[in-house]
Protein backbone atom coordinates (compact mmCIF):
# COMPACT_ATOMS: atom_id res chain seq x y z
CA UNK A 1 0.00 0.00 0.00
CA UNK A 2 1.33 3.67 -0.75
CA UNK A 3 3.23 5.59 2.14
CA UNK A 4 0.40 8.55 1.64
CA UNK A 5 -2.45 5.53 1.89
CA UNK A 6 -0.92 4.58 5.15
CA UNK A 7 -0.71 8.25 6.41
CA UNK A 8 -4.24 8.62 5.74
CA UNK A 9 -6.26 5.16 6.99
CA UNK A 10 -3.29 6.17 10.23
CA UNK A 11 -5.03 9.56 10.39
CA UNK A 12 -8.88 8.54 10.20
CA UNK A 13 -7.90 5.73 12.83
CA UNK A 14 -6.83 8.10 14.83
CA UNK A 15 -9.44 10.76 14.34
CA UNK A 16 -11.92 8.79 14.58
CA UNK A 17 -10.61 6.99 17.88
CA UNK A 18 -10.34 10.74 19.37
CA UNK A 19 -14.11 11.52 18.55
CA UNK A 20 -15.57 7.80 20.12
CA UNK A 21 -13.65 8.90 23.67
CA UNK A 22 -15.05 12.39 23.64
CA UNK A 23 -18.77 10.85 24.71
CA UNK A 24 -17.93 9.03 27.71
CA UNK A 25 -14.93 11.22 29.07
CA UNK A 26 -17.74 14.08 28.85
CA UNK A 27 -20.08 11.12 30.41
CA UNK A 28 -17.72 10.72 33.56
CA UNK A 29 -19.31 14.08 35.31
CA UNK A 30 -22.84 13.29 34.58
CA UNK A 31 -22.89 9.51 35.21
CA UNK A 32 -19.97 7.76 36.54
CA UNK A 33 -20.95 3.78 35.72
CA UNK A 34 -22.17 4.51 32.19
CA UNK A 35 -18.76 6.29 31.19
CA UNK A 36 -17.06 3.18 32.52
CA UNK A 37 -19.63 0.97 30.53
CA UNK A 38 -18.77 3.22 27.85
CA UNK A 39 -14.74 3.48 28.36
CA UNK A 40 -15.17 -0.57 28.57
CA UNK A 41 -16.40 -1.10 25.17
CA UNK A 42 -14.20 0.96 23.72
CA UNK A 43 -11.19 -0.82 24.81
CA UNK A 44 -12.11 -4.05 23.03
CA UNK A 45 -12.10 -2.29 19.85
CA UNK A 46 -9.31 -0.16 20.60
CA UNK A 47 -6.97 -2.90 21.30
CA UNK A 48 -8.15 -4.76 18.04
CA UNK A 49 -7.69 -1.02 15.95
CA UNK A 50 -4.21 -0.58 17.54
CA UNK A 51 -2.57 -3.55 17.00
CA UNK A 52 -4.20 -3.82 13.34
CA UNK A 53 -1.96 -0.19 12.94
CA UNK A 54 1.00 -1.51 14.36
CA UNK A 55 0.46 0.87 17.51
CA UNK A 56 2.28 -1.21 20.14
CA UNK A 57 2.40 1.36 22.98
CA UNK A 58 -1.70 2.28 22.53
CA UNK A 59 -2.59 -1.60 22.10
CA UNK A 60 -0.58 -2.02 25.29
CA UNK A 61 -2.91 0.34 27.13
CA UNK A 62 -6.25 -0.66 25.70
CA UNK A 63 -5.24 -4.43 26.58
CA UNK A 64 -4.46 -3.53 30.09
CA UNK A 65 -8.07 -1.27 30.04
CA UNK A 66 -9.91 -3.90 28.75
CA UNK A 67 -8.71 -6.55 31.33
CA UNK A 68 -8.90 -4.19 34.35
CA UNK A 69 -12.60 -3.28 33.05
CA UNK A 70 -14.00 -6.39 31.65
CA UNK A 71 -12.69 -9.14 33.67
CA UNK A 72 -14.47 -8.26 36.91
CA UNK A 73 -17.18 -8.07 35.34
CA UNK A 74 -17.22 -11.53 34.63
CA UNK A 75 -17.98 -12.22 38.46
CA UNK A 76 -20.73 -9.72 39.02
CA UNK A 77 -17.64 -7.95 41.03
CA UNK A 78 -17.55 -3.83 41.27
CA UNK A 79 -14.59 -1.76 39.83
CA UNK A 80 -12.15 -0.39 43.00
CA UNK A 81 -12.34 2.97 43.44
CA UNK A 82 -8.79 3.41 43.49
CA UNK A 83 -8.91 1.26 39.94
CA UNK A 84 -11.92 4.33 39.03
CA UNK A 85 -9.30 6.58 39.17
CA UNK A 86 -6.46 5.21 37.42
CA UNK A 87 -9.04 3.96 34.58
CA UNK A 88 -9.38 8.16 34.07
CA UNK A 89 -5.62 8.35 34.06
CA UNK A 90 -4.93 6.19 31.39
CA UNK A 91 -8.09 7.35 29.12
CA UNK A 92 -6.70 10.56 29.70
CA UNK A 93 -3.29 8.88 28.62
CA UNK A 94 -4.51 7.27 25.61
CA UNK A 95 -5.85 10.75 24.47
CA UNK A 96 -2.30 12.40 24.83
CA UNK A 97 -0.45 9.95 23.00
CA UNK A 98 -3.70 10.09 19.96
CA UNK A 99 -3.20 13.74 20.12
CA UNK A 100 0.81 13.09 19.39
CA UNK A 101 0.15 11.01 16.60
CA UNK A 102 -2.11 13.24 15.05
CA UNK A 103 0.65 15.86 14.94
CA UNK A 104 3.76 13.86 14.37
CA UNK A 105 2.33 10.86 12.63
CA UNK A 106 4.06 8.39 14.76
CA UNK A 107 3.55 7.26 17.84
CA UNK A 108 5.90 8.47 20.92
CA UNK A 109 8.79 6.10 21.88
CA UNK A 110 8.35 4.44 25.55
CA UNK A 111 6.30 2.79 27.80
CA UNK A 112 3.79 3.30 30.45
CA UNK A 113 4.53 0.15 33.01
CA UNK A 114 4.32 2.73 35.94
CA UNK A 115 0.43 2.93 35.13
CA UNK A 116 -0.26 0.02 34.28
CA UNK A 117 1.31 -1.61 37.42
CA UNK A 118 -0.48 0.51 39.31
CA UNK A 119 -3.88 -0.65 36.91
CA UNK A 120 -3.30 -4.06 37.80
CA UNK A 121 -2.70 -3.52 41.38
CA UNK A 122 -5.33 -1.47 42.00
CA UNK A 123 -7.71 -3.84 40.64
CA UNK A 124 -6.16 -7.30 42.04
CA UNK A 125 -4.66 -8.34 38.63
CA UNK A 126 -1.67 -7.73 39.56
CA UNK A 127 -0.89 -11.89 39.17
CA UNK A 128 -2.67 -11.78 35.84
CA UNK A 129 -0.71 -13.42 32.47
CA UNK A 130 -0.22 -10.57 30.15
CA UNK A 131 2.76 -11.03 27.59
CA UNK A 132 2.32 -7.17 26.45
CA UNK A 133 2.20 -6.08 29.95
CA UNK A 134 4.91 -8.27 31.52
CA UNK A 135 7.14 -7.42 28.65
CA UNK A 136 6.80 -3.84 29.54
CA UNK A 137 7.05 -3.76 33.17
CA UNK A 138 10.44 -5.77 32.90
CA UNK A 139 11.99 -3.12 31.15
CA UNK A 140 14.77 -0.80 32.94
CA UNK A 141 13.10 1.97 34.95
CA UNK A 142 15.65 4.55 33.22
CA UNK A 143 14.54 4.20 30.21
CA UNK A 144 10.63 4.67 30.55
CA UNK A 145 9.92 7.48 27.99
CA UNK A 146 8.18 10.63 28.51
CA UNK A 147 4.67 11.18 27.70
CA UNK A 148 4.69 13.40 24.69
CA UNK A 149 7.38 14.26 22.21
CA UNK A 150 7.84 17.81 23.88
CA UNK A 151 9.42 16.33 26.96
CA UNK A 152 11.28 13.89 25.48
CA UNK A 153 14.02 15.93 24.36
CA UNK A 154 15.01 18.73 26.64
CA UNK A 155 14.33 21.85 24.89
CA UNK A 156 17.28 24.54 24.15
CA UNK A 157 17.05 27.97 24.58
CA UNK A 158 16.30 28.53 20.64
CA UNK A 159 13.48 25.72 21.21
CA UNK A 160 11.94 27.95 24.11
CA UNK A 161 12.15 31.07 22.18
CA UNK A 162 10.55 29.75 18.99
CA UNK A 163 7.40 28.21 21.44
CA UNK A 164 7.22 31.43 23.56
CA UNK A 165 7.18 33.36 20.43
CA UNK A 166 3.88 30.91 18.98
CA UNK A 167 2.31 30.39 22.36
CA UNK A 168 2.64 34.15 23.76
CA UNK A 169 3.44 36.20 21.07
CA UNK A 170 6.35 39.16 20.45
CA UNK A 171 6.06 40.96 23.58
CA UNK A 172 5.59 38.08 26.28
CA UNK A 173 8.73 36.75 24.60
CA UNK A 174 10.81 39.99 24.98
CA UNK A 175 9.47 40.99 28.78
CA UNK A 176 10.58 37.57 29.51
CA UNK A 177 13.55 37.32 28.32
CA UNK A 178 14.71 41.12 30.18
CA UNK A 179 13.41 39.50 33.16
CA UNK A 180 15.31 36.54 32.92
CA UNK A 181 18.60 38.44 31.70
CA UNK A 182 18.18 41.85 33.69
CA UNK A 183 18.48 42.34 37.30
CA UNK A 184 14.62 43.49 38.79
CA UNK A 185 16.48 46.11 40.66
CA UNK A 186 18.33 47.55 38.02
CA UNK A 187 15.12 47.69 35.62
CA UNK A 188 11.74 46.50 35.34
CA UNK A 189 8.80 47.53 34.19
CA UNK A 190 4.97 45.77 33.97
CA UNK A 191 1.74 46.15 33.62
CA UNK A 192 -0.40 44.06 36.01
CA UNK A 193 -4.21 43.28 36.43
CA UNK A 194 -5.45 43.02 40.50
CA UNK A 195 -7.87 40.05 40.22
CA UNK A 196 -10.08 38.67 43.24
CA UNK A 197 -11.60 35.42 43.42
CA UNK A 198 -15.02 34.44 45.49
CA UNK A 199 -13.30 31.27 47.14
CA UNK A 200 -17.43 30.78 48.90
CA UNK A 201 -18.30 29.92 44.84
CA UNK A 202 -15.33 26.83 44.60
CA UNK A 203 -17.15 25.27 47.84
CA UNK A 204 -17.18 21.66 47.05
CA UNK A 205 -15.45 22.27 43.73
CA UNK A 206 -12.94 18.96 42.95
CA UNK A 207 -10.98 18.27 39.71
CA UNK A 208 -12.22 15.54 37.20
CA UNK A 209 -11.68 12.26 38.58
CA UNK A 210 -9.41 11.44 36.24
CA UNK A 211 -6.32 13.66 37.39
CA UNK A 212 -5.05 12.52 40.82
CA UNK A 213 -4.36 16.07 42.38
CA UNK A 214 -2.54 16.31 46.03
CA UNK A 215 -1.10 18.88 48.19
CA UNK A 216 2.47 19.15 47.88
CA UNK A 217 4.56 18.44 50.84
CA UNK A 218 8.58 19.01 51.57
CA UNK A 219 9.04 15.78 50.70
CA UNK A 220 7.79 17.35 47.04
CA UNK A 221 11.15 19.56 46.76
CA UNK A 222 12.69 17.39 43.77
CA UNK A 223 9.73 16.95 41.78
CA UNK A 224 8.83 20.94 42.19
CA UNK A 225 12.18 21.78 41.39
CA UNK A 226 11.46 19.89 37.88
CA UNK A 227 9.52 22.84 36.37
CA UNK A 228 11.82 25.53 37.01
CA UNK A 229 11.70 26.75 40.63
CA UNK A 230 15.23 26.74 42.66
CA UNK A 231 15.60 24.64 46.10
CA UNK A 232 15.39 27.92 47.96
CA UNK A 233 11.91 29.23 45.96
CA UNK A 234 10.16 26.02 47.28
CA UNK A 235 11.97 26.15 50.81
CA UNK A 236 10.43 29.73 51.06
CA UNK A 237 7.02 28.81 49.78
CA UNK A 238 6.61 26.06 52.60
CA UNK A 239 8.70 28.57 55.02
CA UNK A 240 5.54 30.59 54.79
CA UNK A 241 3.54 28.26 55.18
CA UNK A 242 1.99 28.06 51.66
CA UNK A 243 -0.12 24.93 50.32
CA UNK A 244 1.24 23.88 47.10
CA UNK A 245 -1.00 21.70 44.88
CA UNK A 246 0.42 18.96 42.74
CA UNK A 247 -0.75 16.70 39.76
CA UNK A 248 2.41 13.50 39.29
CA UNK A 249 2.45 11.20 36.49
CA UNK A 250 4.55 8.70 36.55
CA UNK A 251 7.10 10.36 38.57
CA UNK A 252 6.73 13.64 36.43
CA UNK A 253 5.42 16.78 37.12
CA UNK A 254 2.38 17.86 35.00
CA UNK A 255 0.88 20.82 37.24
CA UNK A 256 1.23 22.77 39.91
CA UNK A 257 0.29 26.18 41.85
CA UNK A 258 0.31 27.66 45.15
CA UNK A 259 -1.84 29.82 47.52
CA UNK A 260 -0.03 31.39 50.28
CA UNK A 261 -1.88 32.44 53.70
CA UNK A 262 -0.61 35.81 56.16
CA UNK A 263 1.31 37.93 53.93
CA UNK A 264 3.56 37.25 50.73
CA UNK A 265 6.53 39.06 48.79
CA UNK A 266 6.48 39.19 45.05
CA UNK A 267 7.99 40.87 41.86
CA UNK A 268 11.10 41.72 44.29
CA UNK A 269 8.80 44.92 45.59
CA UNK A 270 5.76 43.90 46.45
CA UNK A 271 4.31 42.44 49.66
CA UNK A 272 0.95 41.69 50.36
CA UNK A 273 -0.54 41.96 54.16
CA UNK A 274 -3.85 39.24 54.07
CA UNK A 275 -6.44 39.36 56.52
CA UNK A 276 -7.32 35.76 58.19
CA UNK A 277 -9.56 34.72 55.59
CA UNK A 278 -8.01 35.82 52.46
CA UNK A 279 -4.77 33.96 50.58
CA UNK A 280 -2.60 35.07 47.69
CA UNK A 281 -2.61 33.28 44.59
CA UNK A 282 1.04 32.46 43.11
CA UNK A 283 3.14 30.83 40.56
CA UNK A 284 0.91 28.41 38.33
CA UNK A 285 2.68 26.05 36.31
CA UNK A 286 1.63 23.37 33.44
CA UNK A 287 3.69 20.98 31.91
CA UNK A 288 3.87 21.97 28.01
CA UNK A 289 2.52 18.71 26.74
CA UNK A 290 -0.94 19.53 28.80
CA UNK A 291 -1.46 22.74 28.05
CA UNK A 292 -4.53 23.49 25.87
CA UNK A 293 -6.08 20.61 27.75
CA UNK A 294 -7.66 22.66 30.56
CA UNK A 295 -5.42 21.42 33.41
CA UNK A 296 -5.34 24.88 34.92
CA UNK A 297 -8.80 25.07 35.79
CA UNK A 298 -8.78 21.45 37.19
CA UNK A 299 -6.19 22.53 39.07
CA UNK A 300 -8.13 25.70 40.61
CA UNK A 301 -10.53 23.81 41.09
CA UNK A 302 -8.69 21.44 43.49
CA UNK A 303 -6.66 23.69 45.22
CA UNK A 304 -10.10 26.63 45.77
CA UNK A 305 -11.86 23.85 46.48
CA UNK A 306 -9.20 23.03 49.64
CA UNK A 307 -9.27 26.43 50.56
CA UNK A 308 -12.64 26.90 50.48
CA UNK A 309 -13.42 23.92 52.90
CA UNK A 310 -10.27 25.55 54.95
CA UNK A 311 -12.79 28.97 55.72
CA UNK A 312 -10.53 31.03 53.21
CA UNK A 313 -13.27 33.56 52.07
CA UNK A 314 -10.62 35.37 48.78
CA UNK A 315 -8.00 34.90 46.69
CA UNK A 316 -6.32 37.94 45.87
CA UNK A 317 -3.46 37.88 42.86
CA UNK A 318 -1.55 40.02 40.36
CA UNK A 319 -1.03 38.92 36.60
CA UNK A 320 0.40 40.24 33.90
CA UNK A 321 -1.19 41.97 31.38
CA UNK A 322 0.79 39.96 28.42
CA UNK A 323 0.38 36.99 29.68
CA UNK A 324 -2.68 36.32 27.62
CA UNK A 325 -2.83 32.47 28.33
CA UNK A 326 -3.39 33.23 32.69
CA UNK A 327 -5.68 35.69 31.78
CA UNK A 328 -7.71 33.47 29.56
CA UNK A 329 -7.80 31.21 32.32
CA UNK A 330 -10.90 32.28 34.19
CA UNK A 331 -13.13 29.97 32.19
CA UNK A 332 -16.02 29.06 33.98
CA UNK A 333 -16.17 31.02 37.52
CA UNK A 334 -15.24 34.79 36.40
CA UNK A 335 -12.68 36.62 38.09
CA UNK A 336 -13.64 40.11 39.55
CA UNK A 337 -11.12 42.99 38.35
CA UNK A 338 -10.13 45.61 40.36
CA UNK A 339 -8.22 47.60 37.94
CA UNK A 340 -4.59 48.04 37.22
CA UNK A 341 -0.91 48.20 38.61
CA UNK A 342 1.83 49.72 36.71
CA UNK A 343 5.36 50.24 37.07
CA UNK A 344 8.70 51.02 36.15
CA UNK A 345 11.70 50.49 38.59
CA UNK A 346 15.10 51.77 37.60
CA UNK A 347 18.00 51.15 40.24
CA UNK A 348 15.73 51.16 43.10
CA UNK A 349 13.36 53.63 42.13
CA UNK A 350 9.70 52.53 41.58
CA UNK A 351 7.23 54.46 39.90
CA UNK A 352 3.99 52.86 40.30
CA UNK A 353 0.39 53.71 39.65
CA UNK A 354 -2.44 51.48 41.29
CA UNK A 355 -6.34 52.24 40.26
CA UNK A 356 -5.94 55.86 39.14
CA UNK A 357 -3.33 56.84 41.96
CA UNK A 358 0.56 57.18 41.77
CA UNK A 359 3.14 56.39 44.03
CA UNK A 360 7.02 56.75 44.09
CA UNK A 361 9.68 55.09 46.52
CA UNK A 362 12.34 52.77 47.40
CA UNK A 363 11.22 49.42 48.31
CA UNK A 364 12.50 45.91 47.80
CA UNK A 365 12.49 42.17 49.50
CA UNK A 366 13.49 43.45 52.54
CA UNK A 367 11.23 46.32 52.88
CA UNK A 368 8.13 45.91 50.51
CA UNK A 369 5.92 48.30 49.82
CA UNK A 370 2.86 46.64 51.47
CA UNK A 371 -0.64 46.79 49.84
CA UNK A 372 -3.95 45.26 51.47
CA UNK A 373 -6.98 44.19 50.01
CA UNK A 374 -8.64 47.96 51.07
CA UNK A 375 -6.24 49.36 48.82
CA UNK A 376 -6.60 47.32 45.86
CA UNK A 377 -10.46 47.47 45.84
CA UNK A 378 -10.94 50.74 47.03
CA UNK A 379 -14.86 50.63 46.38
CA UNK A 380 -15.25 47.97 48.32
CA UNK A 381 -17.52 48.38 51.20
CA UNK A 382 -15.87 48.36 54.43
CA UNK A 383 -18.47 45.77 56.34
CA UNK A 384 -17.95 43.75 52.55
CA UNK A 385 -13.82 43.62 53.15
CA UNK A 386 -13.43 41.18 55.43
CA UNK A 387 -15.62 39.07 57.64
CA UNK A 388 -12.71 39.72 60.45
CA UNK A 389 -11.69 43.27 61.99
CA UNK A 390 -8.02 44.19 60.57
CA UNK A 391 -5.93 45.23 63.73
CA UNK A 392 -5.49 48.75 64.77
CA UNK A 393 -3.09 51.23 66.07
CA UNK A 394 -3.97 52.42 69.55
CA UNK A 395 -3.66 56.50 68.86
CA UNK A 396 -2.44 56.74 72.41
CA UNK A 397 0.42 54.08 72.82
CA UNK A 398 1.16 53.80 69.31
CA UNK A 399 0.81 49.98 69.73
CA UNK A 400 -1.06 47.44 67.87
CA UNK A 401 -4.46 46.90 69.38
CA UNK A 402 -6.01 43.20 67.87
CA UNK A 403 -9.18 42.71 68.24
CA UNK A 404 -10.99 39.35 70.33
CA UNK A 405 -12.91 38.59 67.40
CA UNK A 406 -9.51 38.75 65.43
CA UNK A 407 -7.23 36.35 68.45
CA UNK A 408 -10.09 34.08 67.78
CA UNK A 409 -9.77 33.29 63.80
CA UNK A 410 -6.03 33.31 64.31
CA UNK A 411 -6.16 30.56 66.68
CA UNK A 412 -9.24 29.18 64.53
CA UNK A 413 -7.11 29.34 61.26
CA UNK A 414 -3.76 27.93 62.87
CA UNK A 415 -6.18 24.69 64.29
CA UNK A 416 -7.98 24.18 60.70
CA UNK A 417 -4.16 23.64 59.44
CA UNK A 418 -3.18 21.85 61.61
CA UNK A 419 -5.21 19.07 61.18
CA UNK A 420 -5.10 19.40 57.45
CA UNK A 421 -1.65 19.05 57.38
CA UNK A 422 -2.04 15.99 59.79
CA UNK A 423 -4.34 13.81 57.94
CA UNK A 424 -1.87 14.57 54.58
CA UNK A 425 0.56 13.03 56.89
CA UNK A 426 -1.14 10.13 58.45
CA UNK A 427 0.08 6.90 56.97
Amino acid sequence: MPETLLENALKEEVAKSLGDLKAPVREIKRDEDEALTRIAGLTVAFEENFRRMGLERLETLAATLNQVLNEPRKDGAPLPDAARALVYEATGRIKTLLLAIEETGTEPEGHDSCLIARLLSSSNLAEAPAAAVVADQIAPPQTVAPLSPTHAVRENSVQKIWRSLRTSGFMRTVQRALQRFVPVWAFDMNRMAVCEVDLTEWQGAKPDPQWNYRLATPEDTELLMSRGLSRFEVDRFFDRGAFGSVLEIDGQLIANNWAIPNHWACFDWIGFELAADEIYGASSFVAPAYRGQRIHHQTRSFMYGQMAALGFRRAITLIEVLNKSSLKASAHRPRKYHGFLSYVRLLGLVVYKLNGKWGVGFWNQKRPLKLTYQMLNPKAATDEQSAIPYPRRDRRTGGIRISEGWRREIRARKTRVENQRSAQNAP
